[in-house]
């Protein structure tokens, strides 16, 4: 995807290791993936911030670069069959794009298919290409290998000037020219020209495919009790190195706490037969077990947004299925919500001075 959708929490190496778990064919043995992720990590320039955070907005950790390159290895790791990439060099320097392509170049012509679109390549990164479709109006310009594209455009009367980029002098003429100008140069090729093209280029592919690369390994579901395996212990990682998110969560609750029971101070220890009093101590169980409740609901509304892109991201490629995902999160996040809760009720019981056992009533307003 364009967008760097990756657990903030993790490191370059766990995403891999992560993604290469539960997409690689069953019994796939632990020394090969781990073989696989430090070749992975290699190639894309990684294994110096192998071991750092990934990071967003609020937690520092690795480079735009180097999250990027990430989310490239992340879907490279399997060798799938067929690799759709937007963009894979936006926000890359020179060089880390050369890598990232080189990489993805490796991976084609050990047998994957490889589409992707880039803008403004390098000349060193035009050059990895095999073949190039330059589109324009939703019309094809130029379809056919990298190594002709200058001598197409030079047929058509645009030359490309001696030390100049190829690619960037095709994308210049392609915008600065009108639908009429383009049509009228003929750059536009015909359908009988591309499907021309397309035959040679397929008589090649068919005698250097596959020489000496790594087959490529169709993904295998994980079972469902690996997927929440992982899951699970991808979450609880994500609760334990949060500590921002979780001393917040605590420190919001016992502030709120704080404040419900400066309200309702000693409310729990009147005369109930009185109206006042009764409405007092009702309305402090009542402010009380709805705080809890929000307080349960809010990290789950604010969180799923942020994750909503990783999920739709895995789940797209079939690393897990729907349930084990909630189903872990559920898991991670009960024991949570509980300690959470206790700490309001803590606060609450002693400064309302309820007269039930504390203890029943923590377990009473949670499971409530």
């Amino acid at each position: 995807m364009q967008d760097d959708a990756l657990p903030a929490t993790d490191t370059p190496r766990e995403a891999l290791s992560f993604s290469a778990n539960l997409r690689l064919p069953n019994g796939t043995p632990k020394q090969e993936i781990d073989a696989r992720v430090n070749s992975m990590l290699d190639e894309l320039g990684l294994q110096k911030c192998a071991d750092v955070l990934i990071g967003n907005e609020l937690i520092k950790g690795i480079s735009g670069g180097e999250r990027k390159r990430t989310s490239v290895g992340v879907e490279l790791i399997t060798h799938p069959s067929i690799v759709f990439l937007d963009e894979p060099t936006s926000g890359l320097d020179s060089f880390a794009a050369y890598n990232c392509i080189q990489t993805i170049s490796d991976i084609a012509h050990s047998g994957s298919g490889v589409l992707c679109t880039v803008h403004q390549p390098s000349s060193e990164i035009f050059d990895l290409f095999d073949w190039v479709i330059l589109l324009s109006h939703g019309r094809i310009v130029y379809s056919g290998p990298v190594s002709k594209c200058g001598e197409y455009f030079a047929s058509k009367g645009y030359p490309c000037p001696v030390n100049y980029n190829v690619a960037d002098h095709i994308m210049f003429i392609v915008q600065k020219l009108s639908l009429e100008e383009a049509d009228k140069a003929g750059l536009y090729m015909s359908k009988t020209e591309v499907l021309a093209e397309q035959k040679q280029h397929q008589e090649k592919v068919r005698r250097n495919s596959f020489k000496g690369g790594e087959k490529s390994l169709a993904p295998a579901g994980a079972s469902f009790f690996k997927q929440l395996a992982l899951l699970s212990s991808r979450e609880f990682r994500s609760i334990r190195r949060n500590k921002i998110a979780l001393v917040a969560r605590f420190g919001i609750t016992a502030f709120i706490s704080l404040l419900f029971g400066l309200i309702f101070y000693g409310a729990g220890n009147e005369d109930d037969t009185i109206p006042k009093n009764l409405s007092a101590h009702f309305g402090a169980l009542s402010f009380g077990a709805i705080s809890a409740m929000f307080g349960a609901a809010q990290p789950a509304l604010l969180n799923f947004p942020a994750e909503r892109p990783i999920f739709l991201r895995e789940y797209s490629v079939g690393t897990y299925d729907v349930l084990p995902y909630f189903l872990s999160k559920t898991v991670m996040e009960l024991p949570v919500t509980f300690a959470n809760n206790c700490v309001q009720w803590v606060i609450v019981y002693f400064m309302v001075q309820l007269q039930v056992r504390l203890l029943v009533c923590q377990l009473c307003l949670n499971f409530t």
